[in-house]
């Protein structure tokens, strides 16, 4: 079960990797624009990409994949959405306290500048539950059986 977990973790970050990548992409051509103009829409579109995507895969994962696929798709979801939190924040933190040009109080804002214009407080919060949630609905949804 714990391998199946750690598999479940490492198709989740590939699965957020190219849909971070295809998001940032789309959105680019779709508004001509760089993503780090006009932060809320950009981070509105890139984030809502990434709220769902990496966690309907958990969901779908965890459903074909796991013994007790409710159980597995919180423990595959919930660490990946924690982690990148953390992950993100941190690496924001190490550039601004090398930096004597911004304060602690800058840190999300020189994220969503910077690098990821989708970390934002809703994100954070509402986004990882929603995350969350939608892994663990998609986990409950009964399989298919087409042979009669």
């Amino acid at each position: 079960m714990v391998g199946r977990i750690i598999a479940g973790w490492i198709l989740v970050f590939l699965v957020y990797v190219v849909t971070l990548f295809v998001a940032c992409q789309s959105y680019m051509a779709l508004y001509h624009l760089p993503i780090d103009h006009k932060w809320d829409q950009s981070g509105l579109y890139i984030g809502s990409w990434l709220v769902i995507v990496p966690y309907v895969v958990a969901g779908f994962y965890a459903r074909a994949s796991l013994v007790k696929p409710l159980t597995g798709a919180f423990w595959v979801s919930l660490v990946p959405i924690v982690m990148e939190k953390l992950l993100i924040f941190g690496i924001g933190y190490l550039f601004v306290v090398g930096e004597p040009l911004y304060e602690m109080r800058d840190v999300m804002g020189f994220i969503r500048g910077e690098a990821a214009p989708y970390y934002t407080p809703l994100y954070i919060g509402i986004g990882g539950a929603v995350s969350l949630v939608l892994a663990l609905a998609i986990s409950r949804v009964p399989r298919i059986n087409f042979q009669k």
